[in-house]
């Protein structure tokens, strides 16, 4: 995960980066040791830079691997407890290093128990509705606000507000709303 940062986020010195990270790491069966090391190293990247964060929970998976009803339920719980370590792992990092958190899996999974199709046919990846939750999860933690980000030539532009978003790329810099 660091090693991409400097190429891919940091280039454009942005005020501020939402991340995410965890769902694959779940799979992967990723150690929260190195899970909770990649994250620091991260944020350290980001703060050095005059960045701050909003640290997203991971994506729910509703993938479930194994030939039997057995195996399927084993490797569920096996997978929600490495996702709630990273989400504890999240808050006491941002707790310690004053970032803000953005609660993407509480979302997701109040939708999907509220009956929504939020996720691709993987069981992985959320769809477009579940984008749009992630997004709604960016700016609904402490307050409500409105963001608009633009962070100049070629560079990523997220406009949120209400459950949908837009990404794309801009040709200026632009800053509005607020972030605290």
């Amino acid at each position: 995960m660091a090693a991409r940062l400097d190429q891919t986020v940091l280039v454009f010195q942005p005020q501020w980066v939402a991340f995410s990270a965890g769902t694959n790491d779940a799979l992967r069966d990723v150690i929260d040791e190195q899970y909770e090391k990649a994250l620091r190293e991260i944020v350290a990247k980001v703060q050095a830079r005059g960045g701050r964060l909003v640290l997203l929970t991971p994506c729910e998976i509703l993938r479930r691997d194994g030939k039997t009803p057995e195996e399927q339920e084993a490797r569920r719980k096996k997978i929600e407890g490495r996702l709630a370590s990273f989400e504890a792992i999240i808050r006491k990092v941002a707790a310690e290093e004053d970032c803000r958190v953005a609660e993407n899996r509480a979302l997701m999974l109040g939708a999907i128990r509220s009956g929504k199709t939020i996720m691709t046919e993987d069981g992985i990846h959320p769809n477009y509705r579940g984008q749009g939750d992630a997004w709604t999860g960016f700016h609904a933690g402490k307050e409500r606000i409105a963001v608009k980000l633009r962070a100049g030539v070629n560079r990523l532009v997220v406009e949120t507000g209400g459950p949908h978003f837009f990404i794309g790329v801009s040709d200026e810099p632009v800053w509005e709303g607020q972030l605290r």
